[in-house]
């Protein structure tokens, strides 16, 4: 990982210089872990690999509302030789303006590799994302640049064939009501390239992908009780209604709360694979209730139940669940359309300064596949 580490020394000495009474924070996180491999000519192959992931952020740097943020990760092969060895990637790295918050109109804008969150898809982007809101209750955000290499690497090669843009307009003006219409696009053609799959074998991969899809959402607060939410997505290429959903919670008490969901969907296939053209990708739909009740402040209970209904079969799931203070107990269940999974899942917390904690967690699961 002799590489990765050179990156982060030369970054780390980059913004050092610029770092007088600056904030600056760091995470590192190491791991190492192993797998058998099994090819399609019954052969097998161990992989053991060591990874390590640098996050460094500093703010107002050399100037005042500037910031940068950064995420790395590399890993190399321990077993045997790889040609991607080593192996990183840059997951994020830009540059963040952003004016006083005490002003009523809000302009923050980002430079780099990043992910943009629009409401519909997350896409990560070599490019710039600015966002404007004011007081008033509305704002608007728009983006553009090119989709990074598959495998994170910095790459300035015909960035307009791999683009991806879009934006969003949201307003709560219009009687206490909370809308937002959003538009979004995303089209990567370009020439096959050589992966690698395991130590020793590649495959070609054709990284072409292609969506363009807008969505409306709306939220309203009734009677203060009763909240509810709808969305509707639609595919301009397949010329589709692509999801729809709504949610409805009510607050019967301050401890206790019930949940209705409904959901429309197809599946998440894009325009131009061969998967687009098989008939039998239909969409389905699921109802979901869930409540939580807070018994008093060391005890809370919670369920849920949900039914998707597929075209050839329906699938249940369920489950209960118990929590005391910082730790919790949770069965769960589905059956129906794929089989039977049974998991049971115990987790527990314990804070050991105020910025500190240290948690565990177990969980024994189930599978049994249908017969059909």
């Amino acid at each position: 990982m002799k590489k990765f580490f050179q990156l982060c020394l030369a970054f780390c000495l980059a913004i050092s210089v610029h770092i007088n009474s600056q904030t600056m924070s760091s995470r590192f996180s190491t791991s190492v872990y192993s797998w058998e491999n099994q090819f399609p000519d019954s052969s097998a192959g161990s992989t053991f690999r060591a990874a390590q992931s640098l996050a460094i952020n500093v703010y107002d740097l050399g100037m005042k509302n500037v910031s940068v943020y950064s995420y790395i990760r590399g890993s190399y092969d321990l077993g045997t030789a790889s040609s991607q060895n080593p192996d990183y990637g840059i997951y994020s790295f830009y540059a963040q303006w952003q004016n006083d918050i005490t002003e009523k109109r809000r302009m923050t804008t980002r430079i780099g590799r990043q992910q943009v969150y629009t409401g519909i898809r997350t896409p990560l982007i070599d490019g710039i994302e600015t966002e404007y809101s004011s007081s008033d209750n509305y704002s608007v955000m728009a983006y553009f640049g090119a989709l990074p290499p598959t495998d994170y690497t910095l790459s300035v090669l015909k960035p307009y064939e791999r683009r991806s843009f879009g934006g969003k307009i949201s307003s709560s003006k219009l009687a206490g009501t909370d809308l937002a219409l959003t538009y979004y696009e995303k089209d990567r053609s370009g020439p096959a390239y050589y992966q690698t799959n395991g130590p020793t074998t590649d495959f070609i991969r054709r990284p072409d992908v292609k969506e363009r899809l807008a969505a409306f959402d709306v939220r309203r607060s009734v009677m203060t009780n009763l909240t509810v939410y709808a969305q509707a997505q639609y595919d301009f290429l397949n010329k589709e209604l692509h999801r729809a959903t709504t949610d409805w919670q009510y607050n019967v008490s301050d401890r206790f709360y019930t949940a209705f969901q409904y959901t429309y969907r197809r599946p998440n296939v894009m325009f131009n694979t061969i998967f687009s053209a098989f008939d039998e990708l239909t969409s389905n739909q699921e109802i979901w209730l869930r409540s939580q009740y807070q018994i008093n402040s060391d005890w809370s209970v919670q369920g849920d139940y949900a039914n998707v209904f597929y075209k050839l079969k329906d699938a249940w799931r369920w489950s209960l669940g118990a929590a005391f203070r910082r730790s919790s107990l949770t069965y769960s269940r589905r059956d129906g359309y794929g089989g039977t999974v049974n998991s049971i899942t115990a987790a527990t917390y314990y804070p050991i300064t105020n910025t500190l904690s240290t948690g565990l967690s177990t969980s024994y699961t189930s599978f049994k596949l249908a017969d059909d």
